[in-house]
């Protein structure tokens, strides 16, 4: 948790890491997706190597990143970053936060980065393939994944422990998102009476309308803790409640206990909460812990797994292997500009020529574009798909003549 909270970037902060990490060295194509469940910059590289070190060095300038830290980080390469992507995307690598969390998060990250300008043809194609696929895996009888929603976590962590209430009073600190989705989760279960409370009046009305609550101003949280029996936290706003303001409403509480689920990142409650007698605070980590030995067995899973290894296998050969086309269409369209180039300039010095004259330098300059694309276009095909040499080959191409070509990488790092 410390850790996921440590390096949260927030989506004003996202646009900014998205600008800077462009133009960081080694990086092509990027996107951030930073959500209650991870951190991940997905990266489209000619130098995975390069790449890793501007986004360490990125962390280090505007997180204070520490040498110490480093073991939190993972490093996933070429069709490990994209199986990686994939089950991510189709709610595989986890058995609590699942596919709406996940799906959300990159499907969010993917917009902000078109909104940036930070992503391509490769990235798009990644993350329009891991929908593909994602959209398979749910709709599929046979490969539909057996996940719990972290909304649904929270509906049976809140059961088994408010039991004996009748009629829990219900408090949601939030009206976003995972507020939304904790709010028709009770709402559902029927577990108790709801009430939203948040910042924004209108918002918290247009979800209390949704679920049958009651919707309040952020003003009258302490009256709340008051007369709660289960308070929960889902705001983008650091330490909501302190230990001070728990202290305070516990004593005013007569003794009866009052249940905490914080499942905000950066946290919405003081950790510290758990040494108020009378409070029992829930966070992720928490939850986690609580529904981890509650996921799919291996065999429930196998189809689904075998449906992203499929998918992945000649993923990245193939989208490389289309870039060869464009590149060489935009290559021959460059020579040809630069010899028409060269035979305006010969004109206005030497000049003027006559129309026979004309057609000699135009053809000479034709068959010097068809030959040196000829020969380059031979190197390219010859070449096998999965060979490195065809993907530097193309880069280079495109850097030496300045093509117009989208695309300008050869592996994901992740």
């Amino acid at each position: 948790m410390a850790s996921r909270e440590r390096f949260w970037i927030g989506e004003p902060c996202r646009q900014e890491a998205l600008s800077s990490l462009v133009q960081s060295e080694g990086i092509d194509e990027v996107l951030v997706v930073s959500n209650c469940s991870r951190t991940e910059f997905i990266a489209w590289t000619q130098d995975a190597g390069q790449a890793a070190n501007s986004v360490l060095r990125y962390l280090t300038r505007s997180r204070a990143l520490k040498l110490s830290e480093w073991s939190s980080f993972y490093r996933l390469l070429g069709d490990e970053a994209v199986a990686h992507v994939f089950r991510a995307s189709s709610g595989l690598d986890t058995a609590l936060f699942g596919k709406p969390v996940v799906a959300a998060g990159l499907a969010q990250a993917w917009q902000e980065a078109r909104t940036a300008g930070t992503t391509g043809r490769f990235l798009d194609a990644t993350v329009k393939k891991a929908a593909e696929i994602s959209a398979h895996v749910q709709q599929s009888a046979e490969c539909r994944t057996p996940v719990v929603a972290l909304a649904e976590a929270a509906v049976e962590a809140a059961s088994e422990r408010l039991g004996g209430v009748r009629k829990p009073k219900i408090t949601i600190l939030g009206a976003g998102e995972m507020a939304g989705e904790l709010a028709r989760a009770f709402c559902a279960a029927r577990l108790g009476e709801l009430t939203i409370l948040s910042r924004s009046r209108e918002r918290a009305q247009r979800l209390a309308q949704k679920v049958g609550g009651h919707a309040v101003h952020a003003e009258d949280l302490r009256h709340h803790l008051l007369h709660a029996d289960l308070v929960m936290a889902a705001t983008s706003t650091q330490a909501l409640l302190s230990q001070a303001e728990l202290e305070f409403a516990m004593d005013e509480r007569d003794g009866r206990r009052l249940l905490l689920l914080d499942l905000g990142v950066p946290r919405n409650i003081d950790a510290a909460a758990r040494a108020v007698p009378g409070v029992e605070l829930l966070d992720i980590d928490k939850l986690c812990e609580m529904f981890e030995t509650r996921g799919a067995r291996p065999d429930e899973l196998e189809p689904s797994e075998t449906l992203v290894q499929t998918a992945v296998t000649g993923f990245l050969r193939g989208l490389l292997t289309e870039g060869v086309l464009p590149t060489l269409q935009a290559l021959r369209a460059r020579l040809g500009q630069i010899c028409n180039q060269e035979v305006k300039h010969l004109s206005e010095e030497f000049g003027p020529f006559t129309g026979e004259q004309y057609d000699v330098l135009h053809t000479l300059s034709a068959n010097i574009t068809q030959r040196l694309a000829a020969s380059l276009a031979r190197q390219l095909k010859e070449l096998p798909d999965h060979d490195d040499n065809k993907v530097l080959l193309t880069s280079a191409l495109q850097q030496l003549f300045e093509l117009e070509v989208q695309e300008s990488a050869s592996t994901i790092e992740q």
